[in-house]
Order: structure tokens, then C-alpha cells, then sequence
């Protein structure tokens, strides 16, 4: 049994766990993985269905025996609907070549980087609302 601690962002609820004052923590891959590798804290388990290369040693979630705990940390960029057709192009080609320069670096940090564009965008997007929609709605949580 786990007992959720509300905390204003992952920096103070990351010193609590070193100092010992929680017990866990579930956080991203490069927030984590230098403290890792000093041997502050120990990795349990990454959330992705596939072990990490940057900690290729530490169990996914199914192996750790938390079967279908599958999640990951994903980022994209948003732009206004009336944001003219050329803009937005433009805007996606130099994300994605940010992201195919920065990929070694990321993959280090235990980013997967994937730079998929706009089109991938939106079916993710949507499967991503279908999944989180309703754990949240159950959970009872609210922005207040």
C-alpha cells in the first residue's frame, strides 16, 4: 500500500526521497538517471513496455510484476488554430530536425526521441484523451 504525497513539482519531492522522508518516487528518466548512476537511489522499474538503454539493467514495470502499468513522459508543440499552413510547417521541420540533432544526448538522458510530426500528433493525442480521461474522472481528482 502507497500513500500519494502531493508535492509542488518533482525538485522537492526528489530531495525527500534522498533525505529518506519518502519511500518512492515515480519520475522521469533524465530527472533521475545521474542520481541513479551515483547510487543515491534506486531504479525499480522503468513504466515503458521496453527496458530503457540508458538503464538497460532495470526492469520494466511488467517484469517487476505490475502487469499492463504501462506510461511514459511525452512532449509535444502546440500552436494556435489560426496559425498560418506555412508557419506551422515550418515550425515542424525545425522540430524534428532539433530533435534527429539532439538524439544521441537525449537517448543518454533516457529520452526516446521520436520527432514524428504533426501527423502522428493527433491519433496519439486522441488514445492518450481515451486512456487518461477516464482514470482521472475515477480517480476524482480536480485542477482546484
Amino acid at each position: 500500500m502507497a500513500t500519494h504525497v502531493p508535492y509542488r513539482g518533482s525538485g522537492p519531492a526528489f530531495a525527500d526521497l534522498v533525505a529518506g522522508t519518502v519511500d518512492m518516487m515515480v519520475d522521469t528518466m533524465a530527472s533521475v538517471i545521474p542520481a541513479v548512476r551515483a547510487g543515491q537511489v534506486r531504479a525499480l522499474a522503468v513504466t515503458t513496455a521496453e527496458r530503457s538503454p540508458a538503464l538497460p539493467e532495470v526492469p520494466t514495470a511488467l517484469e517487476a510484476g505490475l502487469p499492463g502499468y504501462e506510461t511514459y513522459n511525452w512532449h509535444a508543440i502546440f500552436a494556435l488554430a489560426a496559425t498560418p499552413p506555412a508557419l506551422l510547417a515550418r515550425l515542424e521541420a525545425a522540430s524534428i530536425a532539433a530533435v534527429q540533432s539532439q538524439t544521441r544526448r537525449l537517448q543518454e538522458a533516457g529520452v526516446d526521441p521520436r520527432g514524428d510530426g504533426a501527423a502522428m500528433l493527433a491519433p496519439f493525442w486522441d488514445e492518450q484523451l481515451a486512456l487518461w480521461i477516464p482514470i482521472i474522472r475515477a480517480s476524482g481528482a480536480t485542477a482546484d
